[in-house]
């Protein structure tokens, strides 16, 4: 479930780049999703909806998954809102708070399927992502803040 309708008053050009940016977001996320679940490389896909420093971020970390063979298995769930929409600096940019839930979204490995060790926290956390408008390529994800401790 997404919405941009958390942000009271939207002018009609703030609803066009929420809506926008929600899409890109959860392409962002299936197309992350399924390259962790099945190994399989969508660096062209993240391409296009990423840049850096979340770009580099997210391919190196799925590239050390592939190299330690490890894969995720099951489902992420995800509940993002649009926290700011401000298209009046340069460049633009809109933010995503998202309550992710990793609950049944579990890192193991490739071989046998085992459950990866990791500290034990809490399975749901906050995550915000911010989008940029760059003038050729359109709206980005450039920046993106897991919040462990902060659960939803």
């Amino acid at each position: 479930m997404s919405t941009v309708s958390q942000i009271p008053s939207l002018a009609p050009s703030e609803q066009a780049a929420a809506s926008r940016v929600l899409e890109i977001y959860k392409t962002y996320l299936q197309v992350t999703t399924s390259a962790s679940s099945t190994g399989e490389d969508r660096s062209a896909d993240l391409k296009a909806l990423l840049a850096d420093p979340l770009r580099a971020q997210v391919l190196l970390d799925l590239q050390q998954q592939s190299e330690k063979d490890m894969m995720y298995a099951g489902q992420l769930k995800s509940h993002p809102t649009i926290a700011t929409v401000n298209l009046d600096v340069t460049p633009p940019a809109v933010t995503i708070d998202d309550c992710l839930d990793r609950t049944n979204y579990v890192l193991v490995y490739r071989t046998n399927s085992s459950p990866v060790p990791a500290a034990s926290k809490s399975p749901r956390y906050r995550a915000t992502t911010t989008a940029t408008l760059y003038p050729e390529q359109g709206w980005l994800l450039n920046k993106s803040e897991i919040m462990k401790d902060s659960t939803c």
